[in-house]
């Protein structure tokens, strides 16, 4: 289990309303895993990660690998469960749980783009710049 409780992984911004918004968010490299679950902490150190992320049902979870699956909880609570990860370093897993849109890619290059949704007139710009990248 990944605790959050920390600030370490908490991130917030103002809404267009005045309202702050706050996002978990992971940032392990190179050796700050261990401050959110256990673990020999060395990017030497490799292992597989089956991460599950319970959270409110008006937000997301992201992590390295496609959902699985989600399950309904209690109280409006969603849990979302990831495919197991390749063999990585500790510093690799990364994990984000926000209220952020996306937009699908729009054509073969598998990628979506997340943003708070007040930045969705730049999203199709952006998305465009991206493609012409590949």
């Amino acid at each position: 289990m990944i605790c959050v409780a920390s600030s370490e992984h908490r991130r917030a911004y103002i809404n267009k309303k005045g309202n702050r918004v706050w996002l978990a968010v992971t940032n392990f490299e190179a050796t700050f895993a261990r401050r959110a679950f256990p673990c020999w902490d060395e990017p030497a150190l490799k292992a597989t990660f089956n991460i599950s992320i319970k959270h409110h049902r008006n937000y997301t979870a992201l992590s390295n690998m496609p959902i699985r699956e989600q399950s309904d909880g209690e109280d409006d609570v969603v849990w979302t469960h990831f495919d197991r990860s390749p063999v990585m370093s500790t510093y690799l897993v990364a994990f984000v749980v926000s209220d952020y849109v996306s937009i699908p890619s729009a054509n073969e290059m598998a990628f979506n783009m997340w943003y708070r949704s007040a930045l969705a007139p730049y999203s199709k710009l952006v998305q465009n710049v991206a493609q012409k990248a590949k």
